[in-house]
C-alpha cells in the first residue's frame, strides 16, 4: 500500500508574467540563454535580474502558457 496522498509533478521553467522560474538556482555571473518558441533568443543583457531560480525580464516581455521555452544556464 502506498502512503502518497498527492503527487505533484512540476514542469520547468514555470511562467509568471515577466518572470521565469527554473528547477535549479542559477549562477548570475555565468552566461544564460533563453529561447522562446525557437525564434526569440534572450541573453544575459536582456534580463533585469536573477535571484536564485527566478529570472526577471523587463515588463514589456510577457510569457504565456502556450510559449515553448528553453533555458540554458550554469546552476549553482
Amino acid at each position: 500500500m502506498n502512503d502518497i496522498l498527492t503527487l505533484l509533478i512540476d514542469n520547468y521553467p514555470r511562467i509568471d508574467g515577466s518572470f521565469l522560474y527554473t528547477e535549479y538556482d542559477i549562477n548570475p555571473e555565468e552566461e544564460i540563454s533563453i529561447s522562446i518558441n525557437n525564434s526569440n533568443i534572450f541573453g544575459k543583457d536582456d534580463i533585469v535580474g536573477i535571484h536564485e531560480n527566478r529570472i526577471e525580464f523587463p515588463e514589456d516581455v510577457i510569457f504565456t502558457k502556450k510559449d515553448s521555452i528553453v533555458v540554458i544556464y550554469n546552476r549553482l
